[in-house]
């Protein structure tokens, strides 16, 4: 309980990482996808890479600009996840497509 209360802006990061994940599994395993499931994925998986790019980039302007310490801790677990999804992304574009 003493680590959920002084980590818990890291727990909330790694799971809003992993909740475009779990939406890109849930709406592929019910045909959610569009027309053409590989693009679709492709998509899904740049954007989110870049989002969770830029995020981990503004992490430090956050401490600089405003005194945001927390966010600090926090560029770390945010630019291996971009990297996972930009794994993932190339993985698709490259092999699967």
């Amino acid at each position: 309980m003493r680590y959920i209360k002084q980590h818990w802006l890291r727990i909330l990061v790694h799971i809003a990482c992993l909740i475009p994940l779990a939406l890109l599994i849930w709406d592929g395993l019910h045909n959610h996808l569009t027309a053409n499931p590989i693009q679709e994925i492709t998509h899904r998986t740049g954007k989110t890479a870049l989002i969770l790019l830029v995020l981990s980039l503004l992490c430090t302007p956050a401490n600089i600009v405003l005194g945001i310490k927390q966010a600090l801790p926090l560029r770390r677990p945010l630019g291996l996840y971009a990297f996972f999804y930009v794994c993932l992304h190339l993985f698709i574009f490259s092999v699967v497509a």
